[in-house]
């Protein structure tokens, strides 16, 4: 039977397992010593709140709708233009998604960095939009000028199809800065509808629009309506997040 599984399911298998192993690690160096430590040390007013479940749901839902888009708008390709669209958008996407991680993980310290220090929130999110839109701007320029060269490592015909869907996936990697340093505040704010309902709108903005550009555009449109969806929703999140910040600001004002 283990035979089998290893010859029909082995990278699964593979993957599961190493997951398993890492959230068993993680979890036991998290809880029997980095979050016992921390809450002997921190002072009773800035220790987490025991009522979580409803903090996590929500950020768990909001996760849900991240990963619908990136999975729903593949099967669409797949859909419209078969496995050949298939591979040369996915090829453009994991390179692409790289930035989006990056992004995104850097995002994951504010939360941190905001949690443990409340009064210096707006400072930290200020400094974040500004270095990490500065950094993806960079990687996004680099990614949009070498995109042909990188596609030809897998051949003319990546090239010839991938390059404009690549780039246009790379430049929607800048926008994204905002709605992240928006969803991280939200986190610290405990924003529990905007930690949601971020996500839900650019899962519906970003499927919506592929369902429209993708059958007269083809994979051009669907880097189109990528970018476009980002940039949709920069001027309202900042708007929304300069408001934020500036209450954070005028309470931290007043304390003093």
């Amino acid at each position: 039977m283990c035979a089998a599984l290893a010859v029909t399911m082995g990278i699964l298998v593979a993957w599961a397992a190493a997951m398993l192993l890492s959230i068993l690690l993680a979890n036991v160096v998290l809880f029997r010593r980095a979050v016992p430590a921390h809450q002997a040390t921190a002072p009773p007013q800035e220790r987490p709140p025991e009522r979580v479940l409803r903090w996590a749901t929500a950020d768990y839902l909001g996760t849900l709708f991240s990963f619908a888009t990136y999975s729903v708008v593949p099967l669409m390709v797949l859909n419209q233009l078969g496995a050949k669209g298939s591979a040369y958008f996915s090829l453009a996407f994991v390179i692409a998604s790289t930035l989006y991680v990056a992004v995104f993980s850097m995002g994951h310290s504010l939360v941190v960095e905001g949690s443990r220090d409340p009064k210096r929130l707006a400072e930290h999110a200020r400094h974040m939009l500004r270095h990490t839109a500065l950094l993806t701007t960079v990687a996004a320029a680099l990614v949009v000028v070498a995109a042909p060269w990188i596609l030809r490592l897998f051949g003319p015909e990546y090239v010839e199809n991938g390059t404009t869907v690549l780039r246009l996936l790379a430049l929607s990697a800048v926008p994204i800065v905002v709605p992240n340093v928006v969803i991280q505040v939200a986190r610290v704010r405990r924003s529990l509808p905007w930690m949601v309902g971020v996500r839900l709108a650019n899962a519906v903005l970003t499927i919506g629009l592929v369902a429209v550009l993708l059958p007269r555009y083809g994979l051009v449109g669907v880097g189109l309506a990528w970018l476009t969806a980002q940039c949709v929703l920069v001027v309202p999140l900042l708007v929304v997040l300069r408001h934020w910040l500036r209450s954070v600001e005028r309470s931290d004002g007043h304390d003093h």
